[in-house]
């Protein structure tokens, strides 16, 4: 149970770093954040989906009924046994949901916190079946599903982690606002530059 916790971690680490970073970055080069941040996000998403999906495989070693394939969930197993197009399953549903969850995500950055952003997220919550459609079409069509008790445990849960999804992305759009933030920026170039400034003096 550990190490498929442990190893979707990494993977879940690397997307962040790989997609959610770059598009912040890139967005602030822009004129458009919002605009740049939506398209650059959903282009890095839809190429690196794959490891979104293996990622979830690895993660559906703790659920109850997967524990007679642990001897399968293996990171070299999951690449070689599954093909590309099953690694691309459920990413219309993923880019479907990217579009309300960036927006919140988007809107949390600017230090918006009144009706707009709280409609925004009520939007992402109300949409929130997209991600169990994503990760069920994610599961099933390998040698990795478990068949009926999955299957029929991933239908009846439509919103099960709808509220840790909302809080932990909550914390992600505040933990951005400095990096989405120009005025926050220009404080922290003009703060360095300060600094130097002030060490040269003493020099």
């Amino acid at each position: 149970m550990f190490s498929g916790i442990l190893k979707g971690s990494i993977l879940a680490a690397a997307q962040l770093s790989l997609v959610l970073y770059p598009s912040v970055y890139i967005a602030n080069k822009s004129s458009s954040k919002y605009t740049t941040f939506l398209a650059t996000y959903s282009v890095l998403d839809a190429l690196l989906y794959p490891v979104d999906t293996i990622k979830n495989i690895l993660y559906s070693e703790t659920h109850s009924g997967l524990s007679n394939l642990n001897k399968n969930l293996e990171l070299r197993n999951i690449i070689e046994s599954t093909t590309l197009g099953n690694l691309y399953r459920g990413v219309v549903f993923k880019l479907a949901l990217n579009v309300p969850y960036l927006t919140s995500l988007y809107l949390t950055t600017q230090g918006d916190s009144g009706a707009t952003t709280a409609l925004s997220w009520a939007v992402t919550a109300a949409l929130y079946p997209l991600n169990t459609f994503k990760v069920r079409s994610q599961l099933l069509p390998t040698q990795f599903s478990v068949g009926k008790e999955a299957n029929a445990s991933l239908r009846s849960g439509l919103y099960r982690g709808v509220l840790p999804f909302l809080l932990l992305n909550t914390f992600v759009g505040w933990s951005l606002r400095p990096l989405f933030n120009q005025e926050k920026l220009e404080e922290v170039r003009h703060g360095v530059q300060h600094e130097k400034y002030e060490q040269l003096r003493k020099e």
